[in-house]
């Protein structure tokens, strides 16, 4: 009892450990749907990044007010860079989707995509 007491009230603090698996899995996500998107929407992949951001810098925040150890500060430092410099790659990805989108790329792409499944049938 007294070992749960300790771990919910932070005793034990040594032993917290950052979710940088899942931070990174969100991530990759998140870039995956955005690039796959460019068919259709990218922002499906830009709010599941947006997701991963705000779980690192929570993950930052609980390392700055001494819950997690200190060694975990330079991971943490790596993860929140790979993540923005993802959220970047994703902001030129929605860009160049409103560029396709205003250049009538994808009208010609959809109706010639029906027009080849229409003629396959």
């Amino acid at each position: 009892m007294a070992d749960k007491i300790d771990a919910l009230f932070g005793a034990d603090a040594a032993a917290a450990v950052p979710r940088f698996r899942l931070i990174y899995g969100l991530l990759a996500t998140g870039i995956t749907l955005a690039v796959l998107g460019l068919v259709c929407s990218s922002v499906p992949g830009a709010i599941v990044s947006l997701i991963s951001w705000a779980m690192v810098e929570k993950e930052v925040e609980r390392l700055e007010s001494g819950y997690y150890a200190t060694e975990y500060e330079s991971r943490l430092r790596l993860a929140r860079g790979l993540v923005q410099s993802g959220l970047l790659g994703i902001l030129c990805v929605i860009a160049i989707q409103i560029i396709l989108l205003c250049s009538g790329f994808y009208h010609g792409f959809w109706a010639g995509l029906i027009e080849a499944l229409r003629g396959g049938m």
